[in-house]
């Protein structure tokens, strides 16, 4: 899954009236945490991320790739200010990254020694 099938997902199940650009640019914020907080903790990690853009494939693939559109429904309550929908919308996504980064774990080696960097 690109960026933009992400979006094109997203927009096709949740009203929004945010823009292409905000939602893409929580889009990169997502898969900047996905390479942070998972990717990098392991071994074969790319050493450097080549330049985003919304036709480059994003790291959690299927079956995974819910975890995007789960992120943007828990953003874009949060943004319109809608507490119970957030609650709920905020527990969809733990569930999410957590089943991906389970899976990221179990398939991964970890980075060997004592210190990680990020």
């Amino acid at each position: 899954m690109t960026a933009r099938e992400a979006i094109e997902e997203f927009r096709e199940s949740y009203p929004s009236s945010l823009g292409v650009d905000k939602i893409s640019d929580w889009i990169r914020e997502l898969e900047g945490k996905i390479i942070l907080e998972i990717v990098n903790t392991h071994e074969g990690a790319p050493a450097v991320r080549h330049a985003f853009t919304d036709d480059t494939p994003l790291t959690a693939a299927e079956p995974y790739s819910a975890l995007y559109t789960a992120y943007l429904r828990m953003k874009c309550d949060l943004e319109y200010g809608d507490v119970e929908r957030y609650k709920t919308s905020g527990a969809v996504f733990a569930a999410a990254w957590a089943d991906f980064a389970n899976y990221y774990n179990r398939t991964h080696a970890p980075k060997s020694g004592a210190m990680l960097k990020a």
